[in-house]
């Protein structure tokens, strides 16, 4: 039962390596700004696991795009454990032509015991980067009117909507060890993510 358990765990950490591997290089910009966001999540014990990291650009024209993160922090209060979380950052270029990535907003979004992300793959419903880029505020019908595209006035009053393949944990399951395909909804609205329940 011991070596059943250790062959499995093998395979769920390469499967898991394999698929982190594979996610795009991300920009020194982009890694500071992931490492402060885990500084702000830390208990001050827990600490980031860049291998786990996965970024995902979604990219519009010449110049417009946004980043999906998945990152992974461990070690809360000392223990053996971990937990991961989903972030969107806009990518900008300030007045001095530095590259800049600017949080949107980030979420916990899996665990031990609970689910994890192996592969960051989204689909999008909706554009997303115009939720990105004009949904952080409050719009009025007043200022939407003036946007000549209906289809950007709808996602920014009904959100987009994101879709992530996930694995969750069943009864069955040893705590990091989740079997179960899942598909986690997220809804970009207002600037902040929210998760929608499965149906």
């Amino acid at each position: 039962m011991k070596i059943r358990s250790l062959i499995v765990g093998f395979l769920f950490v390469s499967a898991f390596a394999t698929t982190a591997a594979a996610s795009p290089i991300a920009p020194k910009e982009l890694t500071t700004q992931v490492q402060n966001v885990i500084k702000l999540l830390s208990d001050g014990d827990a600490v980031g696991y860049p291998k786990a990291t996965m970024v995902q650009r979604i990219k519009r024209g010449k110049y417009d795009e946004v980043d999906l993160v998945v990152f992974s922090i461990e070690g809360f209060s000392g223990g053996n454990n971990y937990q991961q979380y989903f972030a969107i950052f806009s990518k900008k270029t300030t007045t001095h032509r530095k590259q800049h990535f600017m949080l949107i907003d980030v979420m916990h979004i899996g665990g031990g015991s609970w689910r994890a992300i192996q592969k960051l793959d989204a689909k999008t419903t909706s554009n997303l980067i115009d939720v990105a880029f004009l949904g952080q505020g409050h719009w009025g019908d007043d200022i939407l009117s003036t946007l000549k595209n209906q289809t950007m006035v709808d996602n920014i009053k009904n959100g987009s909507t994101i879709l992530i393949d996930a694995l969750e944990n069943s009864g069955m399951d040893s705590p990091n060890f989740p079997s179960k395909k899942t598909t986690i909804k997220l809804v970009l609205k207002g600037g902040r993510l929210y998760e929608q329940e499965a149906q």
